[in-house]
């Protein structure tokens, strides 16, 4: 599933006040049954959200060549 930042924002908030049940923009309601889980989910989703913003670069490797002209 694809998630977003605002769900996000909803469950750290929900987390934040100690609340099981959160209650998403899309009228969907979900409980949790422990403050554990709910951080395991928002850990879950903070994991795909920068795995999905971070790009993939190339490892550079920079050969430095030199003599001292003799």
């Amino acid at each position: 599933m694809a998630f977003t930042t605002t769900q996000l924002a909803e469950l750290e908030e929900a987390y934040a006040m100690g609340v099981l049940t959160v209650k998403h923009a899309d009228g969907r309601s979900v409980t949790y049954q422990s403050t554990n889980q709910l951080y395991r989910a928002i850990q879950n989703i903070r994991a795909e959200l920068s795995a999905k913003n971070s790009t993939t670069k190339r490892p550079r490797a920079i050969r430095v060549r030199h003599s001292k002209g003799l």
